[in-house]
């Protein structure tokens, strides 16, 4: 008889992925003789605030990223199709009812063994899986549950772990297992001090692995690309809709009125594409309703006025000034409706010409520019409509190429 497939099961929020969490899966395999470690990034749990800096589906895109090329780790998406509140008790039920063959092994922190007594059916847990305990001093990042005492209270895991005593692991794993008969082992894993919170802070304070060694050291290089491109763990615009209306107003004085509906089409079809992928929906509105904000100009008053102000004018701008509108925009989105944020600004800059490389904004701008619902004339742009939800690169690149042609 074949033996068992061997399962790790890694939960936790990944907010972001970070290299212990890569140690810790890596260390599970070789000391434990896994065939496979699973990660499962958690839902939406409603006791976790920091979670509303990044969504489910970007923490799975990270751990994609983090986890890429290694032939013995898969990334399931199990907890996020799970209605919230979820429990690890229902999660090892339902891995067991799809692969009763399978023998799994639950990877949590020290600190959530600490805890593990009053989490939602321990004895279930136990029950349907061996429990590895990852042995690490980084009391920041969160492992496991948050769960609900007998009159639906939530507790924090803090409030637990100073409440389960001060133990020995080998003792605590000892008395767990003669209360719940389940099998408890430890895994060691190399010290690190890194911490998904910690990471966010330095992220939002705008450290970059440039300026500080310790995101340099605990990041992947595709994850820190992809935390950049869809601007997580930063101060976003907030909303402000009466800020917005005045604005509104302001260019329907000074648009026609065909420019100015075209404008609303934009900044509409910008917060569309922002929320399929990613991107914070403020900035992506802010950029589609002020990226023509300078139509209002004559080719001849936007080159004047893009000389007064020390813009930089190309040989093609000085021969079509009418392309300047996009580099004047993005001055008057700063000097006049006192937009700061430099990515809506760089966006408004080159939605006409595109370059190289583009951003996600840039992308999202350039391509709402193109689709949004008053446009009628453009080559295939009804296939550019339905790729720019599916695939933005390819939206991208076919409106390139057939505006070249064109």
């Amino acid at each position: 008889m074949d033996k068992a497939k061997s399962i790790g099961i890694f939960g936790g929020t990944f907010n972001p992925v970070h290299e212990s969490h890569i140690k810790i899966a890596k260390a599970a395999i070789s000391e434990l003789s896994l065939d496979e470690v699973w990660i499962l990034p958690a839902g939406d749990p409603p006791h976790k605030d920091e979670l509303h800096t990044s969504s489910a589906v970007q923490r799975l895109d990270m751990c994609s990223l983090a986890f890429s090329g290694e032939d013995n780790i898969r990334i399931s998406d199990i907890e996020l199709k799970k209605p919230a509140p979820s429990y690890t008790y229902e999660t090892i039920t339902a891995l067991k009812e799809s692969y009763p063959e399978y023998e799994f092994t639950f990877i949590m922190g020290e600190d959530s063994l600490r805890s593990f007594s009053i989490w939602l059916h321990p004895e279930i847990i136990c029950l349907g899986a061996r429990i590895a305990v990852a042995t690490r001093s980084d009391a920041d990042t969160r492992w496991g549950d948050f769960y609900k005492d007998d009159k639906g209270v939530i507790i924090e895991r803090t409030d637990a772990i100073r409440s389960s005593g001060g133990e020995s692991l080998e003792d605590l794993m000892r008395e767990l297992s003669e209360k719940y008969g389940g099998e408890f082992v430890r895994l060691s894993c190399p010290y690190s001090d890194v911490s998904s919170s910690r990471i966010r802070k330095l992220t939002h304070d705008g450290e970059t692995p440039d300026t500080s060694e310790y995101l340099k050291c605990a990041l992947e290089k595709n994850v820190w690309d992809y935390i950049c491109e869809h601007r997580l763990y930063k101060r976003g615009m907030k909303r402000d809709e009466e800020r917005l209306s005045d604005i509104r107003h302001a260019l329907k004085k000074e648009l026609k009125s065909k420019r100015y509906y075209h404008t609303i089409g934009v900044m509409d079809t910008c917060a569309a594409l922002a929320a399929r992928w990613g991107y914070p929906i403020e900035e992506a509105r802010y950029a589609g309703l002020l990226h023509d904000c300078a139509k209002g100009m004559s080719g001849e008053e936007l080159l004047k006025f893009a000389k007064k102000n020390k813009l930089t004018v190309r040989p093609a701008e000085e021969k079509v000034p009418e392309l300047l509108h996009a580099k004047v925009g993005a001055y008057l989105a700063k000097h006049k409706y006192g937009i700061d944020a430099e990515d809506v600004l760089h966006a408004i800059s080159v939605h006409t010409t595109g370059c190289v490389p583009m951003s996600l904004l840039d992308k999202i701008l350039y391509i709402a520019d193109y689709i949004e619902p008053l446009r009628d004339q453009a080559p295939r742009l009804n296939e550019v409509r339905s790729l720019a939800f599916c695939d933005i690169d390819a939206a991208l690149y076919m409106i390139l190429y057939d505006t070249v042609h064109y």
